[in-house]
Formats: structure tokens, C-alpha cells, sequence
């Protein structure tokens, strides 16, 4: 199973809300994902391992992951190309890795 962190500023309503529309546009897809919330301090302080990160925050590309603006999901400003390229990179994934 893939695995998405979705990262905020303070991990609240804004985290859930763009959780909800990432499981929602997957599943309608028959695709099962397990996405995890986490602030921005948990990334100082906890092992954040996923294999692609949406965050409404600039984060280094020291992070070890694609990551995708979160904000089209909060905005609702071209949500569907910003879903889009979250499964581009969980397509560019080994399969073996799953």
C-alpha cells in the first residue's frame, strides 16, 4: 500500500480536509492509499517515512520524497491536476516496493 503524508503548519482542519479529498479522489479510483497527517514540527521530531508528501508548506527536497502542493485541494484552484500528480509520482514507484 502507498502512503502519502499530507503536512500543515499546525496538522488541524486544513490537514484533514485535504486527507479526506486525497482517500476520496483514490478510492473512487480503486486505488487503495493510506494517507497520514503530520505538522511541520513532526518533521523535526518523528521519522515521517511516506512515499509522497502534499504539504500546504515549502519543504527541502532534503525530505526524501516528491512532494505536491497541497494548497489546489484547500483552494479548490485545479484540484484535479494537482490529485493527478500525486498518482504520477505513486505510479513512478517500483512495484516491487509495495
Amino acid at each position: 500500500m502507498r502512503t502519502i503524508a499530507v503536512i500543515t503548519s499546525v496538522g488541524s482542519t486544513t490537514s484533514t480536509l485535504i486527507a479526506a479529498r486525497i482517500r476520496d479522489h483514490f478510492a473512487d479510483q480503486g486505488r487503495d492509499v493510506r494517507v497520514d497527517r503530520y505538522t511541520v514540527m513532526d518533521l523535526l521530531s518523528t521519522d515521517v517515512s511516506a512515499d509522497v508528501a502534499v504539504s500546504t508548506l515549502e519543504l527541502p527536497t532534503s525530505l526524501g520524497m516528491p512532494v505536491v502542493s497541497g494548497m489546489p485541494l484547500v483552494l479548490e484552484t485545479s484540484p484535479d491536476r494537482t490529485l493527478e500528480e500525486i498518482a504520477h509520482h505513486l505510479d513512478q514507484l517500483d512495484p516491487s516496493d509495495r
